[in-house]
């Protein structure tokens, strides 16, 4: 492996770290985790459509 695929891939795995860690604390409905969004609505951490607090029994 050269030097700059190891330095990129480095680069990746700390760009996906930060991703991770800027979610924010999770909020558990029916064993799944979802997050806050800034417009108050909520997603999983992959993403997908946005959910009300009340479709997910909040």
């Amino acid at each position: 492996m050269t030097w700059l695929r190891l330095i990129g891939l480095l680069g990746l795995a700390l760009g996906a770290w930060r991703s991770l860690a800027a979610l924010g604390t999770p909020i558990r409905s029916n064993g799944r985790r979802y997050y806050l969004q800034p417009d108050g609505r909520y997603r999983r951490w992959y993403g997908g459509r946005s959910y009300r607090p009340d479709e997910i029994g909040l």
